[in-house]
């Protein structure tokens, strides 16, 4: 039986870092699943650029995925969704359970949104132009310009106080785990970004109790 590779394309595994039950330690025991919401404006969106905001999110949970990502590609059914579309003001949200590996990824996922605009920040205040960000990828970043990105990415992994518990270990294979992401991801990452700042009104993760529809 063929080895299916984890995690494709030399993204590191999310291995035992168990981000949403430490992230989520203080939650209720009737909390059994989380929301990732994304408040966007609810006009003038820019539709190229939320296409790209949307393909972002899907090339994370795809380069996460158990299968690996040329796998996802073709495989709709196991590919992210959105569970519901909420309206007044808009918001899109995705749902998975809580203190699972699937709850693990929407955490990455959203991590890898929030930290998104500054991330692409530091890139331009390197002195990288967009048009030039698009080709980058890590092997071609300067050493000097890599340490400053990743230390940006470390340094937001450290403002967020319910990470806290993480052991300096850990926190280094997160670092590791949204470099990665940030870079096989590529030119994306600039539509996205630019998307967040201009659209997005917030971004939050929260426990939830699941809805029972019967």
């Amino acid at each position: 039986m063929p080895n299916i590779q984890k995690y494709s394309d030399n993204i590191p595994s999310l291995g035992k870092l168990n981000l949403t039950k430490l992230y989520f330690q203080e939650a209720d025991n009737n909390f059994d699943i989380i929301e990732l919401i994304i408040s966007i404006e609810q006009t003038g969106v820019n539709v190229k650029e939320l296409s790209s905001y949307l393909d972002f999110i899907y090339r994370v949970d795809g380069h996460l995925s158990e299968i690996g990502y040329s796998k996802y590609v073709h495989n709709p059914r196991l590919q992210i969704e959105i569970d519901d579309i909420r309206f007044g003001s808009w918001e899109i949200v995705f749902q998975k359970l809580l203190n699972s590996i699937d709850g693990d990824k929407l955490f990455i996922i959203y991590l890898s949104l929030k930290f998104l605009p500054k991330v692409i920040q530091t890139l331009l205040d390197a002195g990288y132009r967009f048009y030039e960000i698009l080709d980058i990828r890590e092997d071609y970043l300067e050493k000097k310009e890599k340490r400053k990105y990743r230390k940006t990415i470390r340094q937001l992994i450290a403002d967020e106080q319910r990470l806290s518990g993480l052991h300096k270990r850990q926190k280094e294979k997160l670092v590791d785990l949204l470099d990665k992401l940030y870079s096989e991801i590529g030119n994306r990452t600039v539509a996205a970004s630019r998307f967040a700042k201009k659209f997005i009104k917030e971004l939050k993760i929260i426990s939830a109790k699941k809805k029972d529809n019967s």
